[in-house]
């Protein structure tokens, strides 16, 4: 796969989680850095954004640890299981320190010497941000399926919502983590067979109010647009949009009840989320961008030449609310789909089938409020 393409399929699936630990992180900004996002993805999508694999992470890293990343990579190859980087790192400290302690002349030894002082800070580099990743979120458990063809998935769900509400789909891999506000996140993933067909990531954000006991959804799909457009002519693109509309707007959950009729934004529940491609995979992450709900993609639609229709960041804008304002709303239940029971959440997946979409990363995170053992 050319490394072009490799970078914006990493990127699009690192904003799409960012996305979604945003929401669950009531916006802070300290707790989901892309240093932090990156770690949590090195768990969900390790062959996307693993520290192995991922050419985002070893671009922000030092010439030592890009090293030991790229021979840990390779000798997972080699011996056919996962190798860490820091075990590698680990290992050439020790013979070194070994060394150097024995003395066996009136060597300074300096160069040995700079080289274990680089060895100690790619370690610490390496190691560090996984650490202050667990700070934020508190990994309660992971279930995987490395390769689908070799290995068996393990699905140990040790904490479940209600015995009534069932997830829309058990993923390929699984990881809960406990939120500050005592809540804990659940997201699972769906990879395509083949990374070479990942045209975008899709979230599915399911949300449990304790209160009412009923939850709320609402679907986005991430794409990356090149100069601030998007262009709507790709037949993948449009069967993507097509599901999402059929799995939202025609299924109903944007439809509201008199009991959900508070003072709010439309429930609409399926979202465009246009995502900048980046770069360069070595400059400073940034990204910003709009939520256009599914259903005014017309409305903001042009004609470029040659009649290509195509969405822009200026027609999209007074269609549109910005990601932050996006993260707040959901969170205070003024945007997204109508309130649902478990009996008719339930009701309402066994309707629909996001497998169908197979050239998309699909993040399905549940926000739990209460669980049981």
């Amino acid at each position: 796969m050319q490394d072009n393409k490799r970078i914006n399929i990493e990127w699009v699936l690192l904003n799409a989680l960012r996305g979604i630990l945003k929401i669950a992180t009531r916006g802070n900004n300290n707790k989901t850095t892309y240093k932090k996002v990156q770690e949590v993805g090195s768990k969900l999508s390790p062959d996307i954004l693993g520290e192995n694999n991922s050419i985002l992470y070893r671009n922000n890293k030092s010439m030592t640890a890009k090293a030991f990343l790229q021979k840990a990579r390779l000798q997972s190859y080699l011996e056919e299981k996962e190798i860490s980087a820091v075990k590698l790192i680990t290992e050439e400290i020790d013979s070194i320190e070994i060394l150097i302690k024995k003395k066996f002349d009136n060597s300074p030894n300096k160069e040995l010497k700079a080289r274990l002082t680089r060895l100690k800070n790619a370690k610490k580099e390496l190691s560090s941000s996984n650490d202050d990743t667990r700070k934020t979120f508190a990994v309660i458990e992971e279930s995987s399926q490395v390769k689908r063809s070799e290995y068996t998935l393990i699905n140990r769900d040790s904490f479940k919502v209600d015995r009534n509400v069932k997830p829309l789909y058990r993923g390929d891999i699984t990881v809960d983590y406990y939120l500050s506000n005592g809540n804990i996140l659940r997201i699972r993933s769906l990879h395509p067979d083949k990374l070479e067909h990942i045209t975008g990531a899709d979230i599915i954000y399911e949300c449990h109010d304790q209160d009412t006991k009923k939850i709320s959804l609402a679907f986005l799909q991430y794409k990356i647009w090149r100069n601030k457009k998007l262009y709507l002519k790709d037949d993948r693109l449009q069967k993507q949009i097509s599901k999402i509309t059929n799995n939202t707007c025609n299924k109903g959950i944007c439809k509201c009840k008199t009991n959900d009729e508070a003072y709010r934004f439309p429930f609409c529940s399926g979202f465009l989320r246009p995502t900048d491609e980046i770069q360069d995979p070595n400059a400073y992450f940034i990204s910003t961008g709009y939520h256009l709900p599914i259903c005014l993609i017309e409305k903001a639609t042009r004609k470029g030449m040659y009649d290509g229709e195509y969405i822009s960041q200026e027609s999209i804008k007074k269609h549109s609310v910005s990601s932050q304002l996006f993260e707040e709303l959901f969170n205070n239940k003024k945007i997204g789909s109508k309130s649902m029971t478990p009996e008719e959440l339930n009701q309402f997946y066994s309707e629909i089938n996001v497998d169908e979409l197979n050239d998309t990363v699909i993040i399905y995170a549940q926000e739990i409020n209460k669980y049981q053992q």
